[in-house]
């Protein structure tokens, strides 16, 4: 495929005239196309010649970081290490076909997407193949085994049919910088990407998803304009209130089909009993967990959103 240069040149260079810049502008419009380009091949694509002075062939790169290790200049720099990996074993992941029988799969297309002629680079999607090595830090003397985890990403194809998902998400425990923008995140994901119809913020944590007197907070891409700028959550928080059978016959009374965590260590606990309980009873029912913290003490990622947030706002009140 080619994609669409001439017409991101031209309005990158009319922005270069906009910021009054020299005549030169086109030539500069140019090399920030090709440092964009550069580091947003898909996979499977054919790499434009003008792009980093690549030859015009097919590459096999998941990733930008993956892409620029195959340039020849580059591999002249790579040493021998004595680091060896014979066998690495993956972290079984379960999909909801396994509890679920007779799901009628379909292509994943953007639904409502406001993106137009975005190169595929942005937003290719992840094959069930593809895998990430968890313990990537390593030593000489290390253990030549490694454990991956199962690559994170949209599908090609989905097991949900047009219109039947209906989506909750809630925030657990304490308050953490960020929370609005991830809630924000997910429902423009979940409209424009998805065409999901109905979502539901789920207001005061785990309990507000079985209690009557809590009322849900219908959530739509008008509704959440400018939370993003605001702090703590819009949905509220709290800890307790969690009780398993409740929560799972509140969440197949509403028809719920796909219900987002975000919360820490105890809350994805929480969330893991919630999909036992949803696999138990063979319920088409997705559960996702969100890390959050401040603490930075959830297993397995390196670092969660608001924890550098927190950290500054600390060291200004220390100050």
């Amino acid at each position: 495929k080619r994609y669409d240069v001439e017409r991101k040149l031209q309005v990158t260079t009319q922005m270069s005239k906009t910021n009054k810049e020299t005549k030169n502008g086109e030539a500069t419009a140019r090399q920030r196309l090709s440092r964009v380009l550069g580091h947003m091949m898909p996979s499977n694509e054919i790499a434009p010649s003008y792009v980093n002075g690549c030859e015009r062939k097919k590459h096999h790169a998941i990733t930008s970081r993956q892409f620029l290790f195959q340039n020849e200049a580059f591999k002249e720099l790579q040493l021998k290490t004595p680091l060896q990996i014979k066998e690495i074993k993956t972290l079984k992941v379960d999909n909801v076909s396994e509890y679920v029988s007779k799901l009628e799969w379909r292509e994943n297309v953007c639904e409502r997407s406001k993106l137009t002629g975005t190169p595929r680079g942005y937003n290719r999607f992840t094959s069930n193949d593809e895998y990430i090595i968890g313990d990537i830090i390593r030593k000489a003397n290390h253990s030549e085994a490694a454990v991956s985890l199962l690559r994170a990403g949209a599908r090609s194809h989905i097991c949900w049919k047009k219109g039947e998902v209906r989506a909750a998400i809630v925030t657990c425990g304490g308050l953490c910088p960020g929370l609005n923008v991830v809630i924000c995140q997910l429902v423009e994901t979940l409209h424009f990407n998805y065409g999901v119809n109905y979502i539901w913020g789920v207001k005061m944590g785990y309990a507000g998803i079985w209690k009557k007197e809590i009322p849900w907070l219908r959530l739509t891409p008008s509704s959440i304009i400018g939370i993003n700028e605001l702090g703590g959550t819009i949905l509220g928080s709290s800890r307790g209130g969690f009780n398993l059978e409740a929560i799972v016959d509140s969440l197949g009374k509403n028809k719920i089909s796909q219900l987002y965590i975000i919360g820490g260590d105890g809350s994805h606990r929480g969330a893991h009993a919630i999909y036992q309980e949803v696999k138990r009873r063979k319920l088409k029912i997705t559960v996702a967990g969100i890390p959050k913290t401040i603490d930075n003490d959830v297993g397995i990622i390196d670092s969660s959103f608001g924890f550098n947030t927190a950290v500054e706002e600390a060291t200004k009140a220390i100050r």
